[in-house]
């Protein structure tokens, strides 16, 4: 079973910054920010390269997806980016509405949410030929 991935990750970072302070005048403070972006790929047992389980784009880069499982109410897989060699873990639990709600973690990157769609893809996607036309 192959799947269209769509979804959204996050993480709340922190940042230096040049701030004021009325006592002393400017100051290096420190702040927060959610960091965010949107993907998208494929996922399963039908993808084109048969070394991965699917592959994900996102403003980051493009990445490899393996060790993909996916249950009744549990999905997981590991990312790597295609120019890094550290991994991203990502765990979801289905909720409602078929939205997966879950966490990824990676040594190099942190950790942080993230939430997103499945749509299974039906096996004529990948046998159809293009019609040909004059």
């Amino acid at each position: 079973m192959s799947f269209f991935i769509s979804g959204i990750f996050w993480q709340i970072g922190m940042f230096p910054y040049i701030g004021h302070s009325p006592k002393i005048g400017e100051v290096v403070m420190i702040g927060e920010a959610q960091v965010e972006a949107v993907f998208s790929g494929m996922i399963g047992n039908r993808i084109i390269d048969s070394r991965s389980d699917g592959f994900l784009h996102d403003v980051y880069g493009n990445s490899e997806l393996t060790d993909f499982e996916i249950r009744e109410n549990n999905m997981q897989f590991t990312k790597c980016y295609l120019r890094r060699d550290d991994e991203i873990l990502y765990d979801f639990e289905k909720s409602e509405g078929g939205v997966w709600i879950g966490r990824w973690h990676g040594k190099r990157v942190g950790e942080g949410n993230a939430k997103c769609i499945l749509t299974e893809i039906p096996e004529t996607f990948f046998t159809q030929q293009f019609p040909n036309k004059k």
